[in-house]
């Protein structure tokens, strides 16, 4: 059984126990959603966190502390999440090519999510972040893991489809 098997969550639960194993680092500019963050976390069984208040320092968080998941805002000062994230996910001799991110944003368009699915991002949050949506998110990013890494033209990231039934056949039309 992984970290995280389902989201139902009680204090002194197993699934409790499975998120006091987890460990996290946690990239935000802003001092009040940093801390937000790292007390929902903290509601949820997680014991193991570390904080970035910018992409350089949270980058090197990931070097050192080997987290199980990132939490990155998109805002972030001196490396934003864009960037971390192609960087984590491209980059030669990357720390963690693998690494479950979820990217948080305070406000969202087509355009940024576009761009944040392309960059390898597992997960989008909304801000402000709520500890169900956090949840939520932090399952299925740490399930999304066993998935298969993929590279195909600019994108190098988590597999996006919905089945892990292998495609054995041509099914674009006109091919």
């Amino acid at each position: 059984m992984g970290i995280i098997s389902n989201t139902r969550l009680r204090p002194g639960s197993p699934q409790n126990e499975r998120f006091a194993r987890l460990s996290v680092v946690v990239g935000d500019s802003q001092d009040f959603f940093l801390h937000q963050t790292r007390r929902t976390l903290a509601q949820l069984g997680v014991r193991d966190m570390h904080l970035a208040r910018d992409g350089a320092e949270a980058l090197g968080l990931v070097r050192t502390q080997e987290p199980h998941l990132a939490i990155i805002d998109w805002d972030l000062k001196a490396i934003p999440g864009l960037e971390f994230t192609a960087f984590l996910r491209r980059a030669e001799g990357s720390p963690a090519p693998n690494l479950p991110i979820i990217m948080t944003m305070a406000s969202v368009d087509r355009m940024k999510i576009s761009r944040a699915m392309n960059a390898g991002v597992n997960e989008i949050l909304i801000k402000p972040v709520t500890a169900d949506a956090l949840l939520r998110r932090i399952v299925s990013a740490i399930a999304a893991q066993h998935k298969p890494q993929v590279a195909a033209g600019a994108y190098i990231g988590p597999d996006r489809r919905q089945t892990s039934e292998p495609i054995t056949e041509e099914r674009r039309a006109g091919t």
